[in-house]
């Protein structure tokens, strides 16, 4: 019930306001000053097949959705899709806020790609504190529809996730502001600015669809 009167009250009120956000302070997982534990099963070496590469890269770990579903990270979420990236959690006061009224209308721009070949995923910089239960309702605030998915769960598990996509912090105050747009397949990766509108977002996303009617 929090979730959704506040939300309520901040679609509205940051539909009319100019977005700004805080500056991005993040970038590739290597560039990371800051590094969580690495689960286990991820300090194996990684086989040279380019899938299982990709596999090995971005980990297969199991995390939890806004539905209490448990996933695979790349099997599930990311293996053959186009997909957009951001980091949140639920007590972020504008940038989570302002990218999501970005991404509610995005999905609507995107019409029928969305969900079927381009997808949504946004990662918890705070598992902690960010249950299932409670990303459930603030997920139904920016009215997600079926292809956007807010992933959190097992905090060693996101937080290493959150590495690999160069959206780990140690202070969820400091997280990622810019969005991740990847063609998996293809591996053509971008980096967005946070004033990025949701028409420009659509075009970009929309062309990194297109190059796998090329290959």
């Amino acid at each position: 019930m929090f979730y959704s009167l506040l939300g309520s009250l901040l679609m509205a009120v940051l539909t009319l306001l100019p977005v700004t956000f805080p500056r991005a302070t993040a970038y590739a997982a290597s560039d990371q000053k800051a590094r969580p534990p690495a689960p286990a099963a991820q300090e194996k070496a990684v086989p040279q097949d380019p899938e299982a590469k990709r596999r090995g890269y971005f980990t297969d770990l199991e995390l939890i959705t806004q539905e209490g579903k448990k996933v695979r990270f790349y099997s599930d979420m990311l293996k053959d899709k186009v997909v957009l990236i951001t980091a949140y959690y639920l007590n972020c006061g504008v940038a989570c806020p302002l990218q999501n009224v970005v991404l509610s209308k995005l999905q609507k721009l995107l019409g029928d790609r969305f969900g079927k070949s381009i997808f949504f995923i946004s990662v918890s910089v705070d598992p902690e504190n960010d249950k299932w239960e409670q990303v459930k309702d603030y997920a139904k605030v920016w009215d997600a529809k079926s292809g956007w998915t807010f992933l959190t769960g097992k905090k060693v598990n996101v937080d290493w996730v959150a590495y690999k996509l160069g959206l780990y912090v140690k202070n969820p105050e400091d997280h990622e502001t810019r969005f991740i747009l990847g063609n998996v397949k293809t591996g053509h990766w971008l980096r967005m600015p946070p004033q990025s509108t949701a028409e420009i977002l659509a075009l970009k996303l929309t062309d990194l669809e297109d190059e796998n009617k090329k290959k």
